[in-house]
């Protein structure tokens, strides 16, 4: 699953991408995660609280929704880096939970030439590829 399918991802999808980015990240995450509580979330549908769970230990993240309308955004930021400043990894979704999925997944893939990383107002291309347009790496 990429950063761009969890983007597009419908309401309804939270439980199946939380468990899947979960997967992916097991192997990352120390003997201490609590992955008791981290499912006791899952089933009781907190799902932003499970998306919450899974940013990365010390880097910082932010989510938001102007209005009811348009998508969610949210930003994660590796350490020394603010949500939404150049280094920080910015995704769309359809609910806060996807959005911050979407974005941590880009985060982790490291996609950091993706235009989307460098604007959140552009598209992903899912691509850590030299010279893609719009990207600070071009």
């Amino acid at each position: 699953m990429t950063p761009t399918e969890i983007e597009a991802a419908a309401p309804g999808d939270e439980r199946r991408v939380l468990e899947w980015l979960a997967t992916e990240l097991a192997a990352r995450r120390d003997s201490t995660f609590n992955w008791r509580l981290w499912y006791r979330l899952l089933h009781a549908g907190a799902y932003l609280d499970a998306a919450m769970m899974l940013v990365p230990e010390g880097w910082g993240y932010c989510v938001e929704q102007e209005r009811p309308t348009r998508a969610c955004e949210a930003s994660i930021s590796p350490p020394g880096h603010e949500p939404w400043d150049y280094g920080s990894f910015s995704m769309e979704g359809s609910t806060p939970a996807l959005a911050l999925c979407a974005a941590i997944a880009k985060g982790i893939g490291g996609n950091k030439r993706c235009p989307k990383a460098t604007d959140h107002e552009l598209d992903c291309t899912g691509s850590n590829e030299p010279g893609q347009k719009g990207s600070a790496y071009e």
